[in-house]
Parts: structure tokens; sequence; C-alpha cells
């Protein structure tokens, strides 16, 4: 007997793709290419399907009015109830409010209930303090992207561990997926890949560099960051302002113009004060690229052996650590462990763990 499962692809709906949105992406389409002939899939969402077709049943082109979220649980759970699902998956949003079969909900970090101070829109911390909070309590089963946020959605939500699988992102950009257009900056530079938000600890960044030119004048480097402006954003470019030409910012860019930047880079500087994965690490790492991060939360588990770790909140140990990347003899003694870590994150993989869980669980509910 075939199962079916529905997918809410919602999260697709954005302009510009965020971590969250390249997750959903690759992770249905890797569930929709595992061959399981007792498996069908439905997908939801307004946007054009993703994944294989003939693996797909089929695709209901409705856009659920996420705005109203309590509508939108509603909704969900009428449709599948006329469909007739089987299972459900949501790779973000939260759950239907009322459900006959097994459901499964990723989490992706509790960022806004730990550090509400990141956070001034109090809708978002709403979100996760409601119906995100019931959803993970209600669901059959639950996927963390991360131990950090298994733990925290252990300590937060009150969940049972063995009621969350871990399943680690992968590198959403391959460099070897795109034309190599040569270097996008002239001079060596160090790269800075992040949304511009006060959590990504862009001041203390800057300043840090500003430290490391301190140290060393002749230093030919230059600092790139890239991401989109976010909030409390706006003071950054003038802060930086006695760096001058030094620092490069070059907003949002497209996955083949950023693949670039990644291929070209000295090393990735990315000492973020908490983060739910930490994908720019693994996409550094992938390129073959050395990373300096920070010592807590998700990066030391991302970065494993092959990371230069600091204390995020202390100029000096950033400039230290930004130290110790200089030079091309550190990228070549750090290559191997910097490989053998990049091979641990791969889509495959977290696609087989999500399947297996989904359908494991579901039978033993269903059949």
């Amino acid at each position: 007997m075939s199962a079916l499962c529905s997918i809410d692809l919602s999260v697709l709906n954005t302009r510009f793709p965020t971590g969250i949105s390249r997750y959903a992406r690759k992770i249905v389409e890797g569930l929709l290419a595992i061959e399981q002939s007792d498996t069908r899939w439905l997908t939801l969402g307004s946007m054009e399907p993703v994944g294989r077709p003939e693996r797909r049943e089929r695709h209901l082109a409705y856009e659920l009015p996420w705005h109203d979220i309590d509508a939108s649980r509603r909704t969900l759970s009428s449709l599948l109830a006329i469909e007739g699902v089987d299972a459900h998956f949501s790779p973000y949003y939260p759950l239907p409010d009322k459900a006959s079969v097994p459901t499964f909900l990723t989490i992706f970090d509790l960022l806004p209930l730990k550090h509400p101070e990141w956070f001034p829109n109090a809708s978002t911390q709403q979100f996760f303090d409601g119906p995100l909070r019931a959803s993970a309590r209600r669901a059959t089963h639950l996927f963390a992207i991360s131990e950090a946020t298994k733990s925290d959605v252990v300590d937060l939500y009150g969940i049972a561990p063995e009621r969350i699988t871990v399943t680690h992102l992968a590198p959403i950009i391959d460099p070897m997926g795109f034309p190599d257009t040569g270097r996008p900056v002239e001079e060596p530079y160090f790269l800075c890949v992040c949304t511009l938000e006060p959590r990504k600890n862009l001041e203390r960044t800057l300043q840090a560099f500003e430290l490391l030119i301190e140290r060393d004048p002749d230093l030919p480097h230059k600092l790139v960051i890239v991401g989109a402006y976010g909030w409390k954003s706006e003071t950054l470019q003038q802060n930086a302002s006695n760096l001058g030409e030094r620092v490069n910012w070059t907003g949002y860019l497209p996955d083949s113009e950023l693949a670039a930047y990644y291929r070209h880079a000295a090393a990735l500087v990315f000492v973020s004060l908490a983060e739910g994965f930490g994908l720019p690490i693994a996409e550094a790492m992938s390129c073959g690229v050395p990373v300096l991060t920070s010592n807590c939360s998700s990066m030391p588990e991302v970065a494993g052996d092959a990371g230069v770790y600091c204390n995020p909140e202390d100029n000096e140990s950033i400039a230290d650590g930004w130290g110790k990347l200089v030079g091309s003899d550190f990228r070549t003694r750090s290559a191997r462990s910097i490989t053998a870590k990049s091979k641990s994150f791969n889509w495959i993989s977290a696609a087989d763990i999500t399947y297996s869980r989904i359908f494991g669980l579901s039978r033993q509910t269903l059949f």
C-alpha cells in the first residue's frame, strides 16, 4: 500500500532566497529523487513546483494566507482532509491546527526566544512563542538543523530529545556548478556573507579588521561583505568610513556571482553571535576556503577541526584568529581538514534521513 505525503512549500514564496527557502528547495528535490514505488508526493504552494515531476502525484498551486496564521492552519487542515494525505511535512511554517495524520516540521533556530533583543518585531516573537511552539509540541516528529538547535528545542519547548532528529544543512551554492568568471576583486580579500543585522556581529568584525590592519599596515587584503541590508544596518557603512576602500559592500548577490566570491576568497570571516547552523561556513569549506568563526552556538559543530575560532564579543580575540588566516601557507596546511569536514554535509544524506523518519514513523501509525 502506497502512502501520500504532502509538503507545504509556502516558504519558497520569496523574492530573495534565504537559507530557509534554499533548504526547503533542496530537501524537497532530494525527497522526490528517492526511488520508492510505495511513496507518493503532493506539493502545495503558489510557486512553480520543484523536484522530479514523475515522482510527484500532483501540485496544488494554492497560496496559504500566512499573514493570518490561524486562518492558514485551518485552511491547511481542510486541504489535507480533502486530498486524503497520509502524512504532512512542513519545512518551515506551522502545522495544520487539526490533523488526523502524522505531521513533521523542521525548526531552524529559536533565537527570537533566546535573544528577543535582536528581533524588534513583536510578531516574530509571537510566531515562535505561539503557533510554532504549538506545532512543535503537536508534531509526530521534528527535524532540527543542528545539535545546538535541537538542544534549544528541548530546553525552550520542553520536547523530549528522542522526538527530534538532526538533519544538517549542506552547501547550497556549489562553485563547481558555475563557470569560473575570474576574480571578482583584484586584490586579495576576506569574505563575510550574511544579512546585515546586529546578531551577525558586523560592528565588531569591522573593528577587528581595523585592528588587524593596525597590526600589519602592509596587509594587502580587502574585506568584502555580501548580504542584504537588515534592521539596524543603516549606520554600518558610516561607522566603517575610516576603512575607506578597504571594505567592499556588494549587497545581495545571486548564487552565480556569490560562487565566484567564495571561490577566490582568502578566507571566510563569520563571527556571528548565534546561529541555527551557519551555512556560509559549510559553503566556504566546500570551496577549500579557511574559516574564522565563533566559538559558540552551532558554529563549532559546523566548522569542526577545520575552523579557526574566536570569542565573537572580543575584538582582540577576533583579530588574533583573523591573523592566523593571513598567508597562503595556512590554506595549504588546513586543506585536508577543510575538505574532510566539508564532505560530511550533503543533501542526499539529509533527504534520506528525512524520508526514513517521515515514512518510518507514518507507517507505524497508518499500517
